[in-house]
């Protein structure tokens, strides 16, 4: 798989699972978006590298299929 994907992308960025816990949190609060862990990844990715991201930058979050027992974890705080 990463044979092919090398091959048709310029790049990738990895993120944490903390990381995109927060981002979940932030998407939640700051915006009132519910993201699933996937659907929150590119907002994670895009909050740790925005220094070094040339514009322009699209980040597409999405998924609301989030299991209520993480959203409550990840929402307390």
């Amino acid at each position: 798989m990463a044979e092919i994907l090398g091959r048709i992308l310029d790049g990738a960025l990895l993120v944490t699972d903390a990381e995109i816990r927060v981002a979940m949190r932030r998407l939640a609060f700051e915006a009132k978006i519910v993201a699933e862990p996937a659907g929150a990844a590119a907002f994670a990715a895009w909050t740790r590298y925005r220094e070094t991201l040339t514009p322009p930058v699209v980040a597409l979050v999405s998924g609301g299929n989030v299991d209520p027992g993480l959203f409550g974890e990840v929402t307390k705080g």
